[in-house]
């Protein structure tokens, strides 16, 4: 892949989504790090990932997140009403990876994800995030009486073998090579999600970008699909 992939990015941002990019991203998105994205060394969507949709889609919103990330947490509702209009068509997929940075809990957090979906595969990792973002509060935290353990009792997980799954650290190190990952597709901050269509980045929602602005660039990079 050669810079040329920057140029579509501009044209999708472009005619009206720009001011509102610029904002949300300086106002919606947990920042670390500046970083210059380097697609070739980014892993491609694949059996691996969690995909909500068709894992054969024209385009894939792949997004990088943080379960303690209060903007990821409104990002994901907005995602999921996206999702509930798009993805029956099978012209659009959501994929999620963890770009867990700040702090052990976001470790933790994502790691219970997995533990999830070691259980129950993909159906019930989104099941899990969905859960869990919904128990907490505007904060992305969980309120008193709550934790990780009522998200998996509320999905029915195996109790004992989630708190033993988590206890055994065992995807930390799967967790943490994604920092990586995601500082090549670009990422700065989260929530951070690549617009890709036929397995090449075309686009980027920097931020918890509004329903009205996800679902216009979307539309767009459809039409020009078509």
């Amino acid at each position: 892949m050669q810079n040329k992939i920057i140029l579509p990015l501009a044209i999708i941002v472009a005619g009206g989504l720009i001011a509102g990019a610029l904002f949300f991203s300086g106002e919606r998105q947990s920042k670390t790090s500046d970083g210059e994205p380097s697609f070739e060394k980014m892993r491609p969507v694949d059996k691996d990932d969690y995909v909500f949709g068709n894992q054969n889609a024209e385009i894939t919103l792949l997004e990088y997140s943080d379960p303690q990330c209060p903007f990821c947490r409104a990002f994901h509702q907005t995602m999921k009403a996206v999702m509930a209009e798009l993805a029956e068509s099978g012209q659009v997929a959501w994929v999620y990876r963890h770009f867990a940075i700040l702090g052990p809990d976001s470790i933790t957090e994502a790691h219970a994800s997995e533990c999830a979906a070691e259980q129950g595969g993909n159906e019930i990792f989104w099941n899990f995030m969905d859960t869990m973002f919904a128990t907490k509060n505007d904060r992305a935290r969980f309120p008193a009486g709550t934790s990780l353990e009522t998200v998996a009792q509320e999905i029915g997980l195996d109790i004992e073998k989630f708190r033993s799954c988590q206890s055994s650290r065992k995807f930390e190190e799967k967790i943490l090579s994604l920092r990586q990952d995601a500082a090549n597709a670009g990422a700065q901050g989260t929530p951070y999600t690549l617009v890709i269509k036929n397995n090449e980045p075309v686009g980027v929602i920097p931020g918890a970008l509004p329903y009205e602005n996800v679902r216009q660039m979307i539309e767009q990079v459809l039409a020009e699909a078509n």
